[in-house]
C-alpha cells in the first residue's frame, strides 16, 4: 500500500532531517507516493500526506485543530504526544497521557463518568485486569477506548486514549 511506503519515507526524511541540523524549522520531503513534513518548532511534529485524503501527524502535546468539541478528553492530566490522522471518510485521534501516582482504575472510572455525562454509551465492563485498567464508549459518531496502565509493571503510568469516527 502507498501510505506504507510514504510512512517509510517518513522515517527516512526524518532521519535525514536530523542529521543534517538545518536551522529551517520545517523541511518538506515529497514523493510520487505523497509528502512528509518535518517540523522543529515549539511543538514538534511529523506529518505524512499519503494517496487521497490519507494523512496523520504526530508528536505533538496539544490537542490537534478540529478536534470534536463534544468528545471529552481527560481532565487534570497534561497530554505526553498526540497523534491525528483521516483515512477516507474516518477520522483517528490518539493522546498519550502520564498519570503520575494515581491509580489506573480511578483514572478509568473518572474518564468514564466524563464520557457518561457527555451522553457517550459506556461498556458495563471495566477491561480491568491487574494493573491495567480500560473503557469502550461509543456516541455522537465516535468510539473511543481508553486504557490505563498503572505502577508495578516496569514502565511510567499512562492514559492512553484512542478515538475515531464511525
Amino acid at each position: 500500500m502507498r501510505i506504507n511506503r510514504v510512512i517509510a519515507v517518513a522515517a527516512l526524511g526524518a532521519v535525514a532531517i536530523t542529521a543534517c541540523g538545518s536551522s529551517s524549522s520545517t523541511k518538506t520531503i515529497e514523493s510520487k507516493d505523497g509528502k512528509v513534513t518535518v517540523n522543529n518548532g515549539k511543538h514538534a511534529t511529523v506529518s505524512v500526506n499519503g494517496e487521497g485524503d490519507n494523512k496523520i501527524t504526530f508528536g505533538d502535546t496539544l490537542v490537534p485543530a478540529g478536534f470534536p468539541s463534544d468528545v471529552p478528553l481527560p481532565t487534570s492530566l497534561t497530554i505526553k504526544t498526540a497523534a491525528n490522522g483521516t483515512r477516507g471518510s474516518k477520522a483517528y485521534y490518539q493522546f498519550a497521557y502520564s498519570i503520575g501516582s494515581k491509580s489506573p482504575s480511578s483514572i478509568i472510572s473518572a474518564y468514564k463518568d466524563q464520557l457518561t455525562s457527555a451522553g457517550f454509551q459506556t461498556s458495563d465492563d471495566n477491561l480491568a485486569s491487574g494493573s491495567v485498567s480500560g473503557v469502550q464508549a461509543t456516541g455522537k459518531g465516535w468510539t473511543i477506548i481508553a486504557t490505563s496502565i498503572g505502577a508495578g509493571t516496569g514502565t511510567d503510568p499512562v492514559l492512553s486514549v484512542a478515538i475515531r469516527s464511525s
